[in-house]
């Protein structure tokens, strides 16, 4: 029997309280009086464990959302699934923020997702699959935090063409955007 979200809350972590799905695979979760994000993958998902890599790599850069604790494989009732715990970011997601009210956000929030970016490409971090819903602007509406790195790559051994072209569409990702 598939265990309901608190259920699973619990068997990952007696101190997980559910609160709401973001998703039917992101849940909002507190701990402690702070709320994160739990993540799951379905099976060993390749995508859940490259974004494992990639956030255990990038845990200095400030814009992102960083990883608390990697769960590994846990059984939801009927299968066995990934699971990791992630920072939350407070705020609202670009995608809620209409195309105007986007011209109008601070020079601060467009700069600090430039300087994400660049910080995950100095990194080799790329090919980061920007869209509106994986950028939160805090409820200041002074930064931006990157949600989100499923879809990223770590360029540590191709070829430099296929790493400036990443970094490429990852710039014209957010010169779309904003």
């Amino acid at each position: 029997m598939k265990l309901t979200p608190q259920e699973l809350c619990q068997a990952i972590n007696s101190k997980l309280q559910f609160r709401q799905a973001f998703k039917p695979w992101v849940y909002q979760v507190e701990k402690e009086g702070q709320f994160y994000v739990l993540k799951f993958g379905v099976g060993n998902s390749q995508q859940l464990i490259t974004e494992t890599e990639l956030l255990t790599a990038a845990k200095d850069v400030l814009g992102i959302t960083h990883l608390v604790s990697d769960y590994g494989l846990i059984n939801d009732g009927t299968a066995e699934t990934h699971c990791i715990l992630k920072e939350y970011a407070p705020g609202k997601t670009l995608d809620s923020v209409d195309f105007d009210e986007r011209k109008k956000l601070s020079e601060s929030v467009k700069q600090s997702l430039y300087d994400t970016v660049q910080e995950l490409h100095a990194l080799r971090i790329a090919r980061l699959g920007i869209h509106s819903g994986d950028i939160v602007i805090n409820p200041e509406q002074t930064s931006a935090t990157i949600v989100d790195l499923d879809m990223a790559l770590r360029y540590d051994e191709c070829k430099e063409i296929n790493f400036s072209r990443a970094k490429e569409t990852d710039l014209w990702c957010i010169n779309k955007l904003l």
